[in-house]
């Protein structure tokens, strides 16, 4: 009579740690970050495994955390100061394009003016262009605060008065006024028909000087 055949239970393989993972243990291990139990459920090893191979290599539980420490707050300054210059970058990119737009508007204020005067034009039918320049400027006004809204900053710390420069025009002195005035004589019912109720005396002002003439919708 045959005797019934033994079984063998299958030994499981001993995990073996990669050359990384034993250069990850070993930092944390040395840093102080983890115990020895959490990297034997971490790397899948006995934790005597784990025992041996510091032994082995010299190092210590926590011997590196200062340090560690130090380079965690180095890295956390490091980017502070990164995250400084970019936000300070931004800032003076929306000051720049502010101004620009702000100096495109007075330039194309300028040359509506000098058109007129060579053309011999008067004032009053420069009123279509000068409503134009000013939705473009509250346009730029808005486009403006909504940068300064997105960087948390106001146009009051930029020690500025106004959110929109003025445009100051200063092309035109007495002599020429005068002289543009005596080539046309507008009559009432020559000027341009204006549907905007909301347009006042006072929406196309050229902001001059001592010695400049102030210019508002038709001639003096």
């Amino acid at each position: 009579m045959t005797s019934p055949a033994k079984t063998t239970t299958p030994t499981k393989a001993r995990t073996r740690l990669t050359t990384k993972q034993k250069a990850e243990a070993i930092s944390t291990w040395q840093a102080g970050n983890a115990t020895l139990s959490d990297l034997a459920k971490r790397y899948g090893v006995n934790p005597r495994t784990l025992t041996r191979m510091f032994d082995k290599e010299g190092v210590k539980h926590g011997e590196k955390a200062e340090a560690a420490k130090a380079a965690a707050i180095k890295a956390a300054e490091n980017t502070e100061i990164e995250d400084a210059v970019i936000y300070a970058r931004r800032v003076k990119k929306a000051k720049e394009d502010r101004y620009k737009f702000a100096a495109l508007l007075q330039s194309q204020a300028a040359n509506v003016l000098v058109q007129a005067i060579k053309d011999k034009k008067s004032m009053a039918s420069t009123l279509g262009d000068a409503k134009a320049l000013e939705v473009w400027a509250r346009f730029g006004k808005l486009s403006a605060d909504e940068a300064y809204a997105a960087l948390g900053i106001a146009p009051d710390d930029f020690n500025e008065e106004n959110p929109l420069p003025e445009l100051n025009v200063r092309v035109i002195d007495e002599e020429a006024i005068k002289k543009v005035n005596e080539a046309n004589q507008v009559q009432e019912d020559d000027l341009p028909f204006i549907e905007d109720d909301d347009m006042g005396d006072g929406d196309l002002i050229a902001t001059v000087g001592d010695d400049d003439k102030v210019v508002e919708g038709e001639n003096e």
